[in-house]
């Protein structure tokens, strides 16, 4: 995604929860940093440069959701993605938690598949919103070239065709063939980045550019689960309520979207 380790953020006061995450994220290439509690959090998401935030939502004195709330409200954090972390699963506090500006949610105990996978696929979601606005006389990706870091221009491409095709993915043999490379190689490098096998990574990059849209767009909830490669709407709505905890619907109100109407 970039040259340089994504920065992350955890701030959680359970030395016990902190562990496993760091268990998790350890052989990735991330820069981590850890608060222990909310006055410190924000003054580590004050600092240049950060990619990602992994928040608690029980903290003694300032509590997740104050520190979510305080995060969007300064200009310096708001663009900064937060995934609350809790063992509340209580629809109620989902839907604050989005209403708040959280992009996802995930309920201890949690697997180390499931944070990996939420967790590149928002950093991959900040760096192209990064590279978006700075284009113009940036040279970010290409600035160290393909032959600088082949295994990492190979696994954005992977990731474009894959967007590109989120309707109707390539299988993995074509998409191989279509990089240049094979599957085992392309395997092994998606495992080696994110953990994940190409399509359990492409997966849940569905279910994100579904939350996104619903968020930022006025389709359809029946256009978006076509769009990202759902044949019927109920398959989608149980796939985003499994993942996000609420339905695409409720969490389109509780961030504030309209759905777009049917012509008469």
């Amino acid at each position: 995604m970039t040259a340089h380790a994504p920065r992350l953020l955890i701030i959680d006061d359970q030395p016990e929860s902190v562990d496993l995450l760091m268990r998790f994220l350890a052989e990735r290439s991330l820069d981590i940093t850890i608060a222990t509690d909310g006055e410190a959090g924000l003054r580590e998401a004050r600092k240049d440069g950060l990619d990602l935030i992994l928040l608690d939502l029980r903290m003694p004195g300032m509590d997740g959701f104050e520190v979510c709330r305080r995060l969007k409200a300064d200009v310096h954090t708001a663009a900064i993605p937060v995934i609350f972390l809790t063992a509340s699963a209580d629809i109620d506090d989902k839907l604050r938690g989005f209403e708040l500006g959280a992009v996802d949610y995930i309920v201890k105990p949690y697997h180390e598949r499931e944070v990996l996978a939420r967790v590149f696929v928002q950093l991959h979601h900040k760096w192209k919103m990064d590279r978006l606005q700075t284009m113009v006389g940036q040279r970010a990706i290409h600035s160290a070239g393909d032959k600088a870091f082949p295994d990492e221009q190979l696994f954005a491409k992977a990731l474009s065709i894959l967007e590109a095709r989120m309707s109707d993915p390539p299988g993995l043999i074509e998409l191989a063939s279509e990089l240049g490379t094979n599957e085992r190689k392309l395997t092994d490098i998606f495992r080696r980045r994110v953990g994940l096998t190409v399509f359990d990574y492409f997966s849940e990059l569905r279910l994100e550019t579904a939350r996104h849209l619903l968020e930022s767009s006025g389709m359809r909830i029946q256009a978006i689960a076509s769009h990202v490669g759902y044949l019927n709407a109920g398959d989608f709505t149980r796939a985003f309520r499994r993942h996000f905890g609420v339905t695409p619907r409720d969490y389109r109100k509780a961030r504030g979207g309209v759905e777009e109407q049917e012509a008469a």
